[in-house]
């Protein structure tokens, strides 16, 4: 407490000035002598002088100024990990996660009780979503087992973040063991709106938020990262088989088990297929073994031989292992549809090189799938350095047996590769019979080289209508020279090629059963750029009137629409046409992209024999995966091939699911380009579930046609598959926010500094007491005016 004085007018020279003005009056006006003695005069005069004391106060405004320190309001947040993890029994004593949680709670029940009394103190468990937990005499309410399927760390933070806007939050404490495990967004979650808009936020993306914000989280670490050998667990990790085989032909299945904590035991892996009456039965099994505790991964394999027709089920599974973690994880599966016949390709080439290598690569990794190879070979007398590949392979052709008899048959083949060969190394009558089984129906891929095309001679060859370009002779490259060498001759702005690098991107607004990576149009564009680009694309001429570009090359920097034709197609008598003009796309399998070159050399042979459409009159459901795991959701395809004279308008398509317990839903389907397109996100329940598609007639409701098609969900538990702690995370995000991360054993300690802090959580405010307009104060100054008027008055000194 202190004095504080300040003066009228805002000046003290006034103030002053004007005090002993009045002074000075005082003084040399006295009372009048004549009629009062000295007694009288003294108390007059002494009156008058108190009086001016106080009005010299009061002209100084005086003030008492005290100072008080108020606790701030302040909130404090406990966050508690439910999920499933936290059942694992790797803390001290065999305890669980869950156990350690409620342990260390429990030891600090009276701080926690002081810390209610001094914070806004909230508690809250968590999983995938954030529950309330109340907090009454020091105990938080949890549940009693962690069953949460899910962890979403970074979410639990977020919505405590949002949620607080506008309090004061001193900080979180965390009671996890940091591994965030989450699942995309789907309808009908449980859980908290907040918790559902962020559920996919990473941990250290909030962690920089509360950072900025000056809110520290304070963790404490559950669990022990790593292998802990109280664990035990086997899992079958991968599956992976085409889904469609043709009969006879086997079906190679591949993938991975992992074995944790079982040293020297037998793991049987065993493949069931299921059989007619609907049963799994086994037909293959093998046996592996670890030679360590610590986790290791197991490659295995099995073949396949479908026999009959239709749509089988198959699983690979491993028994339940004594003292086994967990049995969701033992088993993977999928379907796959058998078909009657296969397809027989014969892939010629001229030139050794990397193109070749890999797409054979890629064709031989499909079962139904049979390439026969066949090379022209060259003139080996002569050394390579006198004359051209393309010269050595033509001195050939004339002594060399004929393809016609054995290759060249109509119905012999289902489709024919082209590859870098010119037309000197064919027979004439062979590129005759060529063009006349294109023309009776085996398809025909004609691949980008130095010798395709007009480059190699075949604009004046039979062959020369069922290319989708019109070649003219001014683009022949004499067998004598190289290509390079014909570039440099050719006059500016000319040229048969195209140097990278080259993007690759599908035909705007349509959907080719070619150019389809992703069912999504912006997606499907986006993957095909992130393929690695392409080294050089051919330019054999200019398109015919009846071609079709299915896909697109264009210069990574260029924009606007890409002008350089990719994958063109056209129809020649019954026969399907595909140019592809590039002899690069090896890079894609070398890059890291190898399934969609697979994927892509696939269709284009489905494609060029005429395996990618249904019959007329027939309706076809298209999966875009047979086997997804729980909570995902599914996209499926339905079309329909019209029979000649049928109005699609006159029909009603309509596709439903059922699900493992005999339930069915409706699905809404959307018309696109071809076909229509629906999802099915109801997929919580593990099992088999079935696709039924019908096409009805509006008119009497008669059935026109039907399809049904099947899909496996997997039981797949994210909590369990992988359990060990991410300790790293918990240090890391109390770190970055300027935290604390502690032990369970010592929560009770960093609960005990929290509170501590908060008489630091405090607000300075100044009160300032006037005394110059109180009652008391005017009192005294009209009192001592009033007693001086009447002393004078009465003792007759009134003038």
């Amino acid at each position: 407490m202190r004095l504080s004085l300040s003066p009228v007018w805002g000046s003290w020279l006034a103030v002053e000035v004007f005090l002993l003005f009045l002074l000075a009056i005082i003084l040399l006006f006295p009372p009048r002598q004549a009629l009062l003695s000295s007694g009288k005069r003294r108390v007059l005069t002494g009156l008058r002088l108190a009086a001016w004391l106080l009005l010299a106060l009061l002209c100084h405004l005086p003030a008492v100024l005290f100072t008080t320190s108020e606790p701030l309001p302040a909130s404090l947040v406990l966050l508690v990990d439910q999920s499933q993890s936290m059942s694992v029994a790797d803390e001290m004593g065999r305890r669980s996660r869950f156990e350690a949680v409620r342990d260390a709670l429990d030891q600090s029940e009276s701080v926690l009780k002081q810390l209610d009394e001094a914070y806004d103190l909230e508690a809250f468990s968590f999983d995938r979503g954030l529950y309330p937990s109340p907090v009454r005499d020091g105990k938080i309410e949890l549940q009693s087992e962690p069953t949460g399927e899910e962890t979403a760390i970074g979410a639990a933070l977020e919505e405590t973040f949002s949620s607080h806007a506008g309090k004061r939050l001193t900080g979180i404490v965390l009671l996890s063991d940091g591994s965030q495990r989450t699942r995309v967004a789907r309808s009908g979650h449980q859980g908290t709106a907040a918790s559902v808009r962020g559920q996919e936020s990473l941990p250290m993306t909030t962690a920089l938020r509360l950072k900025d914000a000056h809110i520290p989280i304070y963790t404490v670490r559950f669990g022990r990262p790593g292998n802990v050998a109280s664990m035990q667990d086997v899992a079958i990790t991968d599956f992976v088989c085409n889904d469609r085989v043709f009969c006879n032909n086997e079906l190679v299945l591949t993938g991975q088990t992992r074995i944790f904590g079982y040293k020297d035991v037998d793991v049987p892996v065993i493949l069931s297929v299921e059989n007619d009456e609907g049963q799994m039965e086994e037909v293959d099994r093998l046996t592996l073994k670890s030679e360590t505790e610590a986790e290791a991964i197991f490659p295995w394999r099995f073949v396949w031989q479908a026999k009959e027709p239709g749509q089988k089920k198959l699983t690979v599974s491993i028994p339940p292992m004594q003292g086994e973690l967990l049995g969701t994880n033992n088993e993977l599966g999928g379907f796959v549809t058998v078909v009657e016949g296969g397809l027989n390709i014969l892939y010629v080439e001229g030139t050794r090189r990397f193109e070749q290598k890999y797409i054979r690569l890629s064709l031989d990794s499909s079962a139904d799938i049979h390439v026969d190879y066949w090379r022209s070979p060259p003139d080996v007398t002569i050394r390579p350095e006198g004359k051209t590949e393309a010269e050595r392979i033509a001195l050939v052709a004339p002594t060399r047996g004929s393809l016609v008899p054995n290759c060249l048959v109509p119905g012999k083949y289902h489709a024919y590769i082209i590859g870098d060969m010119d037309a000197t190394a064919w027979k004439p009558e062979e590129l005759k019979a060529l063009a006349q089984c294109v023309d009776a129906g085996s398809g025909l891929i004609l691949l980008g080289g130095d010798r395709s095309f007009a480059a190699g001679g075949y604009g004046k060859t039979e062959l020369a209508d069922a290319v989708p370009f019109l070649l003219r002779d001014v683009d022949r490259v004499p067998p004598g020279i190289t290509m390079a060498q014909f570039r440099e001759s050719l006059p500016p702005g000319r040229d048969l090629l195209r140097d990278g690098p080259l993007v690759v991107l599908p035909e705007p607004g349509e959907r080719h059963y070619l150019s389809t990576l992703e069912l999504d149009a912006e997606k499907n564009q986006e993957h095909w750029r992130s393929l690695e680009p392409l080294d050089r694309v051919f330019m054999p001429g200019d398109l015919k009137p009846a071609a079709r570009v299915v896909l697109w090359a264009q210069r990574g920097a260029e924009s606007g629409p890409p002008e350089l034709p990719l994958l063109v197609t056209s129809q020649y008598g019954a026969g399907r046409v595909a140019a592809f003009l590039t002899d690069s796309s090896w890079k894609w399998y070398t890059s890291g992209h190898d399934q969609e070159h697979k994927r892509f050399w696939r269709r284009l042979i489905l494609w060029t024999a005429g395996l990618d459409e249904i019959p007329a009159g027939e309706l076809a459901i298209s999966l875009e995966t047979m086997r997804v795991d729980k909570g995902a959701s599914l996209e499926f395809s339905v079309a329909y091939r019209p029979k000649e004279g049928e109005n699609l308008a006159d029909f009603e398509l309509t596709a439903s699911v059922m699900a493992p317990d005999g339930t069915s839903r409706n699905v809404s389907l959307l018309e696109e380009s071809g076909g229509y397109s629906g999802t099915y996100r109801d997929t919580e329940l593990p099992g088999d579930y079935r696709i039924q598609a019908a096409l009805v007639r509006k008119a009497n409701g008669t059935e026109q046609a039907k399809a049904q098609s099947r899909f496996l969900v997997r039981e797949r538990n994210m909590e369990l598959d992988q359990p060990a702690a991410t300790i790293s995370v918990m240090e890391n995000l109390a770190a970055v926010t300027e935290g604390q991360s502690v032990a369970p054993e010592q929560l009770k300690d960093l609960l005990s500094e929290l509170l501590t802090k908060r008489s630091e959580l405090s607000e300075v405010r100044q009160i300032r007491k006037t005394l110059y307009d109180t009652w008391p104060f005017f009192l005294l100054f009209a009192g001592l005016l009033c007693t001086e008027w009447f002393l004078r008055k009465r003792w007759g000194n009134v003038g």
